[in-house]
Order: structure tokens, then C-alpha cells, then sequence
């Protein structure tokens, strides 16, 4: 969910910043930036710390530091397809400009978004593993891969399979969800259908 959430921010403002050009890109990516020069995970534990730790905390404060490498993607994506000449021969039509973008420019970001996201998820399992590691995840009856680890941590020398298989999980599902990413983008990439 919080890699949806990231997606959708980044493919918002990339693709305005990318679209509109010109001081809004220049501003817009600047602020962008700004974000990525941050510590990501010390922030995301400030965040959570200082809000109460919940479900909903977790996702929100994930997707607000993990929409700046998408929206840089999809941004220099929509400069690519902006100049193309289906593109000019809308403008030169009169169509309007949120026309353009729903109807021309989306659709070949569209496969990208689908790759990203695919991309992002481990992203946001390290990072809510690791919240739940600390105690700063979803609250304790709502199960979580950290926090399973975090349980095991203190029988590791009498039984260390109570965090080896948490742990052994998340490597498989973040290795499984790479393989996917890495293979829808070779299923939507044209160059690789020629």
C-alpha cells in the first residue's frame, strides 16, 4: 500500500513537474532534491516516534519519503515523450493540455508505473520490517515480519529458527517481487519485443 501511495505521488508531481516545464519543473525538482538529500530511514523513525506507531502511521510516513525516486523517473519519462511528434500534432490541433496528458502522455508511463511499483514494494518491506524490528511497526496483534524476528532475537542461541524463517521470508519476498519487477519490465519494454 505504501508503495502505491509513492507511486501515485511520484507519477503526480514527476508528471506535472515533467509536463508543465519551466519554473514549475525547475522548483518542483528542486524540492525533490531537497527530500532525497535527507536521511530517509532516520526520518521515517522521527516521524513514527513522534506520532503514535500504527498502521496507517507506518504507510503514510513510508510513502512520504519513497515518492522522490519515482517522480525523478516518470519527470525525465514525460520530458522523453513530450517531444515527440504525436505529441506537437495534439498542440498544433488545439487540444487542451490535461487532455494531452491523460490521452498521450500517460499511457506510455503507464508500463513504467506498473515496474516501479513492482520495484518499490521491497523498499517498503525493509522499511516497515525494520520499524517493527524496533518496536516502532504496526501495533503487536497485527503480525509483522520484524517483529517476528524482534520475538526471536531473544531465543537466538536456544532456537534461532524463530527468526531465521521471518527473516528467510523477507528475503524470498523481496526476491521474488525483484524477479517479478525485472520481468514485467522486460514483458513492457518495446525494445526488448523487437
Amino acid at each position: 500500500m505504501a508503495s502505491a501511495i509513492a507511486v501515485t505521488i511520484g507519477l503526480l508531481v514527476g508528471g506535472v513537474a515533467g509536463f508543465l516545464g519551466g519554473k514549475v519543473d525547475f522548483f518542483v525538482m528542486r524540492f525533490v532534491d531537497l527530500v532525497m538529500s535527507m536521511p530517509t530511514f532516520f526520518l521515517i523513525l522521527l516521524l513514527v516516534v513522534m506520532l503514535s506507531p500504527g498502521v496507517w502511521v507506518v504507510i503514510t510516513v513510508i510513502s512520504l519519503f519513497s515518492w522522490t525516486g519515482p517522480a525523478r523517473v516518470f519527470r525525465s519519462q514525460i520530458l522523453a515523450v513530450k517531444q515527440r511528434d504525436f505529441v506537437h500534432a495534439a498542440r498544433c490541433l488545439g487540444t487542451p493540455q490535461a487532455r494531452i496528458f491523460v490521452r498521450h502522455l500517460l499511457p506510455h508511463v503507464l508500463p513504467l508505473v506498473v515496474v516501479y511499483l513492482a520495484l518499490n514494494i521491497p523498499n517498503a518491506i525493509f522499511a516497515e520490517a525494520s520499524l517493527s524490528f524496533l518496536g516502532l511497526g504496526v501495533p503487536q496483534p497485527i503480525p509483522s515480519w520484524g517483529s517476528m524476528i524482534q520475538d526471536g532475537f531473544a531465543y537466538y542461541r536456544v532456537a534461532p529458527w524463530i527468526a531465521f524463517f521471518p527473516g528467510a521470508a523477507i528475503a524470498l519476498a523481496v526476491v521474488s517481487i525483484n524477479l517479478l519487477g525485472n520481468g514485467l519490465r522486460e514483458a513492457m519494454d518495446p525494445v526488448q519485443k523487437r
